[in-house]
């Protein structure tokens, strides 16, 4: 079985909810990985989402691998419709739907806001 990599030419978005109303986002576009997280709008209407860029890391044999500076959060991608986030000890499911040809809006509001975040922060 060989090593699913993303495509970089290619805008991809995996998202999971928690069970503590949490919100993670992983995306990747223009060959640039993010991580999102937010809370669920009905638990903290008012709350920003978080951004964090995340880096390949080049020495992961088994599965395409992005983490932050500290190794502390890592994101292992597994196919082209999953990818498995793990904060410090805790694991998440992140999915991408592959019915949908067509970002949805919550996705495009995501893509938008790393956009923003990104030119505020280079």
């Amino acid at each position: 079985m060989s090593t699913y990599k993303l495509d970089q030419g290619k805008t991809v978005i995996y998202s999971g909810k928690t069970f503590l109303f949490k919100n993670y986002y992983f995306t990747f576009k223009d060959n640039q990985a993010t991580l999102v997280y937010t809370q669920d709008v009905k638990l903290a209407p008012q709350s920003e989402p978080i951004f964090l860029a995340l880096k390949e890391n080049k020495n992961s044999r088994k599965f395409q691998e992005f983490t932050d500076s500290s190794n502390s959060i890592i994101v292992k991608i597994i196919s082209e419709n999953e990818v498995r986030l793990q904060l410090d000890k805790t694991r998440y499911t992140l999915r991408n739907n592959p019915i949908e040809t067509v970002l949805s809006l919550e996705n495009k509001a995501i893509l938008a806001d790393v956009d923003i975040w990104k030119q505020e922060h280079q």
